[in-house]
């Protein structure tokens, strides 16, 4: 893998727990048996597995591990881009459904202050019978609810996407670093970045008291080596590399798709053919009139790159694609609520073809 641990490299030591329904692929237990034993050595860490080779499943797998197999029942935060919050409160009931999960979210105060009756009692949280184990929210509302959440002592913090607490100066590291938890892990797809700032923000988020001092950190390399990365010093070497590899190998596991390739499901692509909608069809045939012989389309060769006439074409051809894309990303069109009550007295609104 890329600066951490070759999914080969971890021994499997654990089986997931019987509350987990659901089959982990050979490299998932690697990293679950990974995470695993982070916790049982105290330590937090970063998975930085490639964007669809499942870190969501994964987390999934050490929580439930944790609550059938070291009696820790939560709670658990769990903080995403709101865009993904969905798909962690759905991925937990499809795979650990005997543990409850709640999403935290909704721009009403109200409702939000309803919510955090479950905690209102810190003594009935981290068992099988507490109100629930795993709490899922976005970046914003744990800024802005921070002493909220700060009440409780959670047993482990996930950050998905956790690029977003890459700069140390946001109020957002701040306030997640002085949350009570147990354990952090932090998930990205995103390999680690050229900017030893932004490296040192992840580092010292999850050891921050190994990774105490930024300047002490930067002292590690070269001063030629965040130049070389950025590509202005003709790329990093190999005893720079190495160095970096080292300092990330105990709290980083990433692999590629490439490195775990044998063990992915053979991708099948289907082609189906879709006629055009009739809205679609008037678009089209309204930009085939602009279009005065077929051969003007065909003969771009003849044409220089400067030509006018070229950078025309170009433009009707993407006009064409976005028609048959969806011709809402051609033309938008205001669409009338089925909650609307209109003026029966009005003519009826006419239909665009």
């Amino acid at each position: 893998g890329e600066g951490g641990l070759s999914h080969k490299d971890v021994s499997e030591r654990n089986d997931a727990a019987n509350i987990f329904i659901g089959d982990l692929k050979p490299y998932q237990s690697a990293g679950f048996n990974w995470l695993v034993s982070l916790y049982d050595q105290g330590l937090n860490g970063i998975l930085a597995d490639e964007m669809g080779l499942g870190k969501t499943v994964q987390t999934i797998a050490l929580l439930s591990f944790l609550a059938e197999q070291r009696g820790v029942w939560g709670p658990f935060l769990v903080i995403a881009p709101t865009s993904t919050m969905h798909n962690w409160v759905s991925e937990m009931s499809k795979f650990c459904p005997e543990m409850k999960v709640i999403p935290y979210f909704g721009a009403n105060p109200n409702e939000r202050k309803l919510l955090r009756r479950m905690w209102s009692n810190p003594a009935a949280l981290g068992s099988p019978s507490a109100p629930f184990h795993v709490l899922v929210t976005n970046y914003k509302l744990v800024v802005s609810d921070e002493k909220h959440f700060a009440r409780v002592k959670w047993q482990y913090m996930v950050l998905d996407e956790a690029q977003a607490i890459k700069s140390s100066q946001s109020q957002r590291w701040r306030t997640l670093l002085a949350f009570p938890t147990r354990n952090r892990l932090l998930l990205t797809g995103t390999p680690i970045q050229n900017s030893m700032a932004e490296l040192w923000a992840l580092l010292h988020f999850i050891m921050p008291e190994l990774f105490d001092s930024f300047t002490d950190f930067t002292d590690w390399f070269s001063k030629d080596i965040e130049s070389s990365a950025e590509g202005k010093g003709g790329g990093m070497d190999q005893t720079q590399l190495k160095r970096l590899q080292v300092i990330l190998q105990p709290f980083m596991l990433r692999r590629t798709k490439k490195d775990v390739l044998d063990e992915l499901v053979r991708k099948v692509e289907e082609e189906v053919r879709t006629p055009l909608s009739k809205r679609q069809r008037y678009y089209y045939d309204m930009l085939r009139r602009r279009v005065t012989s077929a051969g003007e389309l065909l003969d771009r060769r003849m044409l220089s790159r400067d030509d006018k006439r070229l950078h025309s074409l170009m433009n009707l051809v993407m006009q064409f694609r976005k028609v048959c894309n969806h011709p809402e990303i051609f033309e938008r069109r205001d669409f009338v609520s089925p909650l609307h009550f209109s003026d029966p007295s009005l003519p009826p609104l006419p239909v665009p073809p």
